[in-house]
């Protein structure tokens, strides 16, 4: 079913159409790319980070601030310095001697229990542990079937040991 447009003339409607479509051809033809291949624009303010640089000149200002503080306050202390040997300027302790008493009889107390732990006798003795171990060996000689050895004084195997396991693999 072909249900076209309704047209008075057929003729005259197919030269319009025919005419549209030589336009929309000749339009296509000459059709441009809407695609710029130039490179984008670029803009200053996103170059630079005047808020980064900013805060930075901020930081250094106030380092510098900072070091003329000190600077002064140890010009200060260089010219008030007293020469006579205290570099302790401030009001003597009340309670000075006091507390030399108590470091005092600290360090006799602590003397005293040094020499207690020194003068102690040992709980523990090796010679009881060393028998106990060689009685210990001599009955697992005994009673095992092989010669066995508890301290293996080398970390590579004893080559009758290499031996035995290469010929207990399995034939490939």
């Amino acid at each position: 079913m072909d249900r076209s447009i309704p047209v008075s003339n057929k003729l005259i409607s197919k030269k319009i159409h025919d005419r549209n479509m030589q336009i929309h051809q000749a339009k296509l033809q000459n059709m441009k790319s809407s695609i710029s291949r130039q490179a984008p624009q670029t803009f200053t303010h996103l170059k630079s980070n005047k808020k980064k640089i900013q805060v930075h000149e901020d930081k250094l200002t106030e380092m510098e601030r900072q070091n003329r503080i000190l600077l002064d306050k140890l010009t200060h202390i260089m010219k008030h310095n007293n020469n006579d040997g205290n570099h302790n300027n401030g009001p003597k302790s009340l309670n000075r001697d006091l507390r030399k008493r108590e470091l005092v009889k600290i360090t006799i107390e602590n003397q005293a229990l040094l020499k207690r732990l020194q003068d102690k006798k040992a709980t523990y003795d090796r010679n009881m542990w060393e028998n106990d171990r060689k009685k210990h060996e001599l009955y697992l000689k005994n009673i095992c079937e092989y010669p066995f050895s508890l301290i293996n004084t080398s970390k590579t195997p004893a080559p009758n040991e290499v031996t035995t396991r290469i010929s207990s693999l399995p034939n490939s």
